[in-house]
């Protein structure tokens, strides 16, 4: 039996040569939309859409351990621009009790820490939000979240992650991958900042 899942999209994030695709559903909860039951992203020619817009879907829950939001996205049947005023995060706000994003102000989660069954999406309200070339030629940011100070995340908004700009105030999806990325010897869940959305114009 098909279910139709109305989402509002909330980031159309690049990952690999797809798209990593997170929202909302009319309950509040978050959606994460993959092409398989391994999470993979989706291919572009399913993504139809863009971030704020509205989607009415069949979209089949498909959890991981580390992203228990995932839902397969078998078909879209429709698409409507969505509103663009940011008032659809004030819940998604009030809901993440944690100072921290995904616990610290760290770059990375350790495979020893778990959500305990939290989503591995968050929305979140920061300031002095600066996104600058990094040693290593990529585009990284820094921000301000709950006083907590935190520097070089990577940035996957096709909107922002290649270029430098500084806004005084934003909200941001921050979010964690499905599976480890090894480097310096270590297997390490980075976080990432899959959407922006600025409160003020860039500078």
């Amino acid at each position: 039996m098909v279910i139709i899942t109305r989402i509002t999209i909330l980031a159309k994030s690049v990952k690999h040569t797809g798209f990593c695709v997170v929202g909302i559903d009319d309950s509040g909860k978050w959606v994460r939309l993959v092409r398989d039951d391994e999470g993979h992203a989706l291919p572009e020619e399913d993504c139809k859409f863009e971030k704020l817009d509205i989607i009415n879907a069949d979209a089949a829950p498909a959890p991981l351990p580390r992203q228990p939001e995932n839902h397969i996205l078998n078909e879209v049947y429709s698409t409507t621009k969505g509103r663009q005023d940011l008032a659809i995060f004030e819940d998604l706000l009030d809901n993440w009790e944690n100072e921290c994003i995904f616990y610290d102000d760290e770059r990375f989660l350790p495979p020893r820490r778990c959500l305990k069954g939290r989503p591995s999406i968050t929305a979140v309200s920061v300031n002095d939000f600066e996104i600058y070339q990094h040693s290593e030629g990529t585009y990284k940011a820094s921000f301000i979240c709950n006083s907590i100070k935190y520097k070089d995340i990577s940035v996957t908004d096709p909107e922002y992650m290649r270029r430098a700009c500084k806004l005084k105030r934003a909200t941001i999806i921050a979010t964690l991958p499905g599976t480890p990325f090894s480097k310096y010897g270590r297997d390490l869940y980075y976080k990432f900042v899959c959407a922006v959305y600025p409160l003020d114009s860039a500078r």
